[in-house]
């Protein structure tokens, strides 16, 4: 009795799983798939909008962001580090608060300019591009390992 209950529940349950994996609509680029684009409703637009930029923009945007991305490695390489710290710190039995705070100021600061260096990113990018929607993060043609 008891196999034959264990049997009829873990066929239930894979026929469950099953049934959850084959009805789902996948498709590797993300198109015509209308689950996709209830959860990432901007994302359409962002690729439709890369797509139909020119190669010079195009070129100058990737140059833009790899330009971005090298001014801005020392300050997350230092971000990183000092909140190691911080994280080090917290972890002893009694940390120390005015370390913990030093620490935070400093976090602070370095936070400020990378924001500023990425307000100034986007603006730059805007100019070159003013349809596309670059991101907070700075992304623009990185979706899905997706290049064009």
């Amino acid at each position: 009795m008891k196999k034959t209950i264990f049997l009829i529940t873990s066929l239930l349950a894979m026929s469950l799983l099953a049934t959850t994996a084959f009805s789902a609509e996948y498709y590797h680029d993300g198109r015509n798939n209308p689950s996709q684009n209830r959860i990432f409703p901007n994302l359409r637009h962002r690729l439709d909008t890369w797509q139909n930029l020119s190669n010079k923009q195009k070129n100058k945007l990737r140059t833009l962001r790899q330009k971005f991305i090298d001014e801005t490695y020392e300050i997350n390489a230092a971000l990183a580090v000092k909140n190691q710290k911080i994280r080090n710190i917290m972890r002893t039995s009694s940390p120390d608060k005015a370390k913990i705070d030093k620490l935070v100021r400093q976090i602070t600061k370095l936070q400020g300019k990378l924001l500023r260096k990425r307000v100034n990113y986007q603006l730059a990018a805007k100019k070159i591009a003013p349809k596309l929607n670059v991101t907070y993060m700075g992304d623009l043609d990185s979706q899905h390992g997706r290049e064009d």
